[in-house]
């Protein structure tokens, strides 16, 4: 078993092409409260590029020993370039953080503080998020049950995001690292392992802010595709289910599916694929929630924001 450094955070930072707002990821995490973090910037830009040697100048302009290169030759996926991350860090906690994202400044403090007061069982202490689309806030998450939530997790009943959670390394390395065969959905296939093993427990305070003005990563996105090719990545954990939950995970995917069909205006797909929720009471009743609880987060944001962060 290898040896972390204790009570050292690794942040993983990812970044390809978004070198106007890499800085303000990478300052989020050195302006952190806790300072005992080191902060892994890995290039997933090809080597050579203009961008790759922007990178590397940026780095030594932060001048803090606790921002590192990862450098890779070429870009495979986002999974891959987190792997490599993960592979090289030091500490007992890891936390991941895209590049146009950012974390208030109490983040790391608040869950490192929360993590190390909770048993073994706990793998991950996780947070709130808001959504801005330039620069304006659009929607702030709402609580979520905690515990063990692998079947939550695992058919989308509610997101965690990938810059929430703050991981035990030990548990990370036990229910293994992103799937790299996976284009999409990666933090998904991770969480829904760590899961699989650990209970999460959620701090219920917004420590983590997303950017949604880039949309890149939405475009041309072969949604069925991407929903199988997950199926696949975690059959393991699903054989370990009963007929009942692989069912709902199944279902609700589809429900998942459908909705982004909607949202796309592709009403003849998504139209079906919605229906199919009507079979299942228990499917129903989560789809059901999962809007009501969207249109809360977008319409009530402000208020959301008043309760949990008194």
């Amino acid at each position: 078993m290898p040896t972390y450094i204790t009570g050292l955070v690794s942040v993983v930072i990812p970044t390809r092409g978004r070198s106007n707002t890499l800085v303000r990821s990478v300052q989020s995490v050195l302006k952190q409260t806790y300072t005992n973090l080191e902060v892994l910037i890995v290039d997933d830009n090809d080597g050579g590029s203009e961008l790759s040697d922007w990178i590397k100048h940026l780095i030594n302009d932060f001048a803090d020993t606790r921002v590192k290169l990862v450098q890779q030759m070429c870009h495979i996926n986002g999974a891959a370039a987190r792997n490599a991350g993960i592979k090289v860090a030091c500490g007992e906690y890891i936390a991941f953080l895209d590049d146009d994202d950012w974390w208030e400044p109490e983040k790391l403090e608040l869950q490192v503080n929360c993590l190390s007061s909770l048993d073994e069982t706990y793998g991950l202490v996780t947070c709130m998020m808001k959504f801005y689309l330039k620069g304006d806030l659009k929607r702030a998450s709402l609580p979520y049950k905690d515990g063990f939530i692998c079947r939550e997790v695992a058919s989308r009943c509610f997101d965690i995001g990938i810059g929430a959670p703050l991981i035990r390394r030990i548990a990370l390395d036990e229910t293994g690292y992103f799937d790299e065969r996976l284009c999409r959905m990666q933090d998904i296939q991770l969480f829904t392992f760590l899961c699989s093993r650990y209970k999460v427990f959620l701090l219920k305070k917004y420590l983590y802010c997303i950017c949604g003005d880039d949309d890149r990563n939405r475009k041309n996105l072969n949604v069925s595709n991407v929903k199988e090719n997950f199926i696949r990545s975690i059959q393991s954990v699903l054989n370990t289910m009963s007929d009942r939950d692989r069912l709902f995970i199944r279902a609700m995917q589809n429900f998942d599916m459908g909705y982004s069909f909607l949202k796309a205006r592709k009403y003849n797909i998504a139209t079906p694929l919605i229906l199919n929720v009507f079979k299942n009471f228990e499917v129903l009743k989560y789809a059901v929630s999962r809007v009501v609880v969207r249109i809360k987060e977008r319409y009530l944001r402000f208020y959301n924001l008043r309760k949990y962060n008194k």
